[in-house]
């Protein structure tokens, strides 16, 4: 069963240092996945399933829900090699994507002379 999915924002520009919040909604009752692109290969790697941060991944990585059918995902001091695409799976046997693109750039600092 497909459930209906959003994401917000899709696209988030950061600079190093801070810290992102990305939002996802979904009509289904099962938890969803998130990952992201590696920027070094082809892929993606999983740093939350089922509604919980995978081990490992405490540190840079939470998702909370809420409310039912609810996410919030924290990154916590973004760095330049976060920059890329992070999407959020809901289903199984016919998953659906949402995709939130980051953009992170030098710090704060980098703007003043």
């Amino acid at each position: 069963m497909l459930g209906l999915l959003t994401v917000t924002p899709q696209q988030i520009t950061a600079y190093v240092g801070d810290n992102v919040t990305m939002y996802c909604n979904t009509t289904l009752v099962e938890a969803v996945d998130c990952r992201r692109k590696l920027r070094s290969a082809d892929r993606f790697e999983i740093f939350c399933y089922e509604g919980s941060t995978v081990k490992g991944h405490e540190d840079k990585f939470s998702i909370s829900s809420p409310q039912s059918g609810s996410y919030v995902v924290l990154i916590r001091n973004v760095q330049l090699n976060d920059s890329g695409e992070y999407q959020f799976i809901e289903g199984v046997d016919d998953p659906h994507y949402g995709t939130v693109v980051l953009s992170v750039s030098g710090n704060h600092f980098d703007c003043f002379p």
